[in-house]
Formats: structure tokens, sequence, C-alpha cells
């Protein structure tokens, strides 16, 4: 037998759900027992990997009801990428649909947010914009300015106050209860240097940089703003400061 169909067989009994012994190993039950502490293993370390993508989810679960979590997921969606750090891109997905979980659309926004927080962090670096080079502008082409945004940034619409009950988890203080808002909120969440950072934005700065991500003129911006400030040029200015000194911005075009 061919070492590559050799590994073809013992990699699909390590993956099955029950223990199949490949035809090639003759040692009955004991081939079978060795191969279980492989196959237990892998699993032990798939988890630990989602564990480690939620760690404030499996705080807020417990270890054993996140591990239940986990093996109901890994049963759906099964590790498919080289990486372990893709292991658990579909897990607020699994939350949102799958019998109990869903029950509890808390745990689905906990789970958003933290792997937003996640891929803000890996995102690539880009050097954010000074104040330097927009003040040396004329004035005229202020109104036709394009901003890009630093690639970790993120927009965030939440229902319940999972970024609070993320702090509380992550300071060990009691846990807080986590009852739906009676308005939503918009959480922008970015990295400046290697921190990560998030906060909630009101309805006008949110609407701001949507339109900033959407690619909209300066201009553009300022007359969405005036339907919902009456000095939307001098808020416009405001929140421009405000993301430039957070690292937001990485270029004017």
């Amino acid at each position: 037998m061919k070492l590559a169909e050799i590994e073809r067989q013992v990699q699909a009994a390590i993956l099955s759900a029950q223990i199949e012994v490949p035809g090639f190993l003759v040692g009955g039950g004991e081939e079978a027992r060795r191969l279980e502490v492989y196959r237990n293993a892998y699993r032990l370390r798939l988890i630990e990997a989602l564990a480690a993508d939620y760690p404030k989810l499996c705080r807020w679960l417990g270890e054993e009801a996140f591990a239940e979590l986990a093996r109901g997921y890994l049963a759906i969606f099964p590790s498919r990428e080289r990486s372990l750090r893709w292991v658990g891109k579909h897990l607020p997905k699994f939350l949102h649909s799958a019998p109990p979980w869903q029950e509890r659309p808390e745990l689905y926004e906990l789970a958003q947010f933290e792997w937003e927080l996640g891929l803000a962090f890996d995102c690539a670096d880009a050097e954010p914009l000074g104040f330097e080079p927009l003040l040396s502008l004329p004035v005229e082409r202020w109104p036709e300015l394009r901003f890009r945004l630093h690639p970790s940034v993120r927009l965030l619409r939440l229902a319940y106050p999972v970024p609070q009950l993320w702090k509380a988890l992550e300071a060990q203080s009691s846990i807080p209860s986590c009852p739906k808002l009676p308005n939503p909120l918009t959480w922008l969440i970015w990295r400046k240097e290697l921190k990560v950072f998030f906060r909630s934005l009101p309805e006008p700065e949110r609407l701001a940089l949507e339109q900033i991500q959407a690619g909209c003129a300066f201009a553009e911006v300022c007359e969405g703003l005036s339907e919902l400030k009456p000095d939307a040029a001098q808020y416009a200015a405001l929140i421009l400061k405000r993301w430039l000194a957070g690292g937001l911005i990485v270029a004017a075009l």
C-alpha cells in the first residue's frame, strides 16, 4: 500500500465520528485504542483553539458547556483550513441558528464581538495619517476629499450590552446581566499599534463612518450629517479630528 493511501485512511479514521480501524492495521482492539488516542487529541486541540478565539464566551458558559458547544459546532463545521486560526470563523453563525444555542442571542453577539476583535488584531498594518498633511491642503480640495480607514476598522451593530459583559469577564469581576437593549448600538472596533480598542458610536458618527467606508466625499458626509446635526460641518470637523487622533484614517485622496 502506498504511503498516500495509508495517510488518507488514517486521516479518515481520525476525522470520523465512529472508530473505524484502517484496513492496514491488524492489531485489533489494541490498534483501535491507539487510534482513539489520536482522535481524542485531535478534537481536544480543536476545542482548545476555539477557546483561545472565544475566551470570554468560554468563561461565561463554563468549560463543560463550552466543550459541548464546540463538539456540536465541529460536527457541522469541521476544520477545513490548514491553520487553526480559522477553525472558529463560523461559530457565530452556528450560535445564531443551531438549537439550543439560538435561544440565547446574546451568545451569538458575544461570539461576533470576540471574532471581530480578533480580526482587528490580526489585520494588515497601515501607517495612520497625521494632522499636518491635511492642514497643508488648500480649502477648495476639502469637499472632494475621500478618506481611507485603517484595515482594522469595523462596525458592529449589537442589540445586547456584550462589550460591557466582555469587560467584566476580562476583569474577572462579577458578571452583569445582559438584557436586550431598548435600541441597538453600533460599536466601532479598531487597532492602534498593538492594542485593539472599541467604543459605542452616536448615530451621527455612525452614519459618517459608514459613508466614509462607502467611499463618500467629505462634502457628502457633511450633507448626510446635516439631516441629524444643525452644525454638520463643525461636527464633521470634530469627529474627523477624533478619528485622526485615534489612528483610524490612513490616507486622504
